[in-house]
């Protein structure tokens, strides 16, 4: 199943968008867990997976809790 990018808060839309500029529509598609939350509407389980991920590691604190928080503030879905 595809995103919905229309149905999305804005703060995960740009969230998504810096996340798949820094390391590219391929790469994205590769957080499985990360976008499976997104598409249900899960953003605080989207955020914290997002952590848990290689990237995050690799990128440091600075970078990956501004895109955590982006994901964060977004609303759930009911």
């Amino acid at each position: 199943h595809k995103i919905k990018v229309e149905e999305l808060p804005e703060n995960v839309l740009v969230a998504l968008l810096h996340l798949g500029f820094n390391i590219g529509p391929t790469s994205l598609n590769t957080f499985k867990n990360t976008l499976k939350h997104i598409r249900v509407g899960d953003y605080n389980g989207a955020s914290e997976n997002l952590l848990k991920s290689k990237w995050a590691g690799q990128v440091g604190v600075r970078r990956s809790m501004y895109i955590f928080n982006m994901l964060r503030n977004g609303y759930e879905r009911k």
